[in-house]
C-alpha cells in the first residue's frame, strides 16, 4: 500500500475504458498530434510537456515542485519521505527538458519551423488544459 493509503485494486483495471472520458481524449489527441503533424511539431507537442517542468523556465515552481509542496503542507509528508518517482522527478524534469536543445537549435532555422514549434506547443497547452479540467470534474464529482 502506498503513501496515500491506495492499493492496485483501488485503482481498477488496465483497460483504456475504464480511464476518465476526458482524460483518455486528452490522451488520444497527444498521439494524433505525434504521429499526423509535421516531426517538428509533434515533438514539440511533447516536449513542451517537459519544459513547463523545468523550473530554470518556469518560475515560482514546476508541476512538481507544487506537488512536494502541497504534500508537506496537506498531508504532512516531508519531502524527503515522499515516494521516489516524485524525488527523482525534481531532477529529472530539468534533464529531460535539456535533452532536446541540440534538436531543437539545429532544425528550428526558419519562420516555418518556428511556426511549427510554437503550434506544437500551443497545441499541447491545450490539450493539456482539457485534461486537467476533466480531472478535475472527475474529483469533483467524487464528493
Amino acid at each position: 500500500m502506498g503513501k496515500a493509503h491506495v492499493t492496485e485494486g483501488d485503482l481498477g483495471s488496465n483497460k483504456e475504458s475504464d480511464l476518465i472520458p476526458g482524460a483518455r481524449a486528452a490522451f488520444y489527441a497527444w498521439i494524433h498530434c505525434a504521429r499526423e503533424k509535421p516531426w517538428l511539431e509533434g515533438l514539440a507537442c511533447s516536449h513542451i510537456l517537459e519544459r513547463r517542468n523545468n523550473d530554470q523556465i518556469v518560475k515560482g515552481g514546476t508541476l512538481t515542485q507544487r506537488l512536494v509542496k502541497r504534500q508537506e503542507r496537506e498531508l504532512g509528508i516531508k519531502q524527503k519521505d515522499q515516494d521516489i518517482g516524485t524525488q527523482v522527478h525534481l531532477v529529472a524534469d530539468v534533464e529531460h527538458s535539456d535533452l532536446l536543445n541540440e534538436v531543437f537549435t539545429r532544425h528550428v532555422i526558419d519562420k516555418l519551423t518556428v511556426e511549427q514549434v510554437l503550434r506544437g506547443a500551443e497545441e499541447s497547452l491545450a490539450i493539456e488544459r482539457c485534461f486537467h479540467g476533466a480531472i478535475a470534474t472527475a474529483m469533483a464529482e467524487l464528493d
